[in-house]
């Protein structure tokens, strides 16, 4: 089967979701505290939206993007 035993319980089952929710939590208490407060607040979900679509983003369209949002502000 050539399956990583470690991979699969990462992704699979109740100790697997476990296991990634505590890692989530880790990287969560890592964070500043002025973050968590951002990133727990409701009112920031749209933020949140558009740092993800832009992390997705092709970078000669984020670039463009970028360029029109400085021909904005001058």
């Amino acid at each position: 089967m050539g399956a990583d035993v470690d991979q699969f319980m990462e992704n699979h089952g109740p100790l697997g979701r476990h296991e990634a929710e505590r890692k989530l939590h880790r990287q969560f208490k890592q964070m500043p505290p002025d973050m968590q407060a951002f990133l727990i607040n409701p009112v920031n979900i749209p933020y949140l939206e558009t740092a993800k679509k832009l992390s997705e983003m092709d970078v000669e369209k984020l670039r463009q993007v970028a360029e029109n949002i400085l021909d904005i502000t001058f």
